[in-house]
């Protein structure tokens, strides 16, 4: 039996980069920073993520440098090969589900394009395998 499944709460190094794919799929891309410990002993951690279609769209949108955030998700390994024939790789979290902390009196009462609106807590993403394009 094998389980891939991580969840991380940190705060995004800078704003998503939302791009599309040459079919129109979405996948924003970016990195989360985690802190580890505290005091003299404590250390961040920088995580590569990839989100893909409504996730991605929904983290470029309302996510921003420094934004708290929890992502699950799993975790993949992107392998490429340089010009000079050297093989490399690096693993990545491809985002299932992102979670954005509550807003709080930053939301004007006509501010319709927020999803904090009707939800204080935010908007809950969520997606099956099936959205991801490969």
């Amino acid at each position: 039996m094998s389980i891939n499944t991580i969840t991380l709460s940190g705060r995004l190094v800078a704003a998503p980069e939302l791009r599309y794919t040459t079919n129109g799929t979405a996948v924003a891309s970016g990195r989360i920073a985690v802190d580890d410990g505290y005091g003299e002993q404590k250390k961040t951690y920088f995580f590569d993520y990839n989100a893909w279609t409504h996730t991605a769209e929904y983290m470029a949108k309302y996510a921003a440098k420094g934004t708290p955030v929890t992502i699950s998700g799993k975790l993949t390994q992107q392998t490429w090969q340089t010009q000079n024939g050297e093989n490399r790789s690096k693993t990545v979290i491809t985002v299932q589900e992102v979670v954005l902390p509550p807003k709080t009196n930053t939301v004007g009462a006509g501010d319709l394009d927020s999803p904090y609106q009707d939800n204080p807590y935010g908007e809950e993403i969520t997606f099956d395998e099936s959205d991801l394009p490969f």
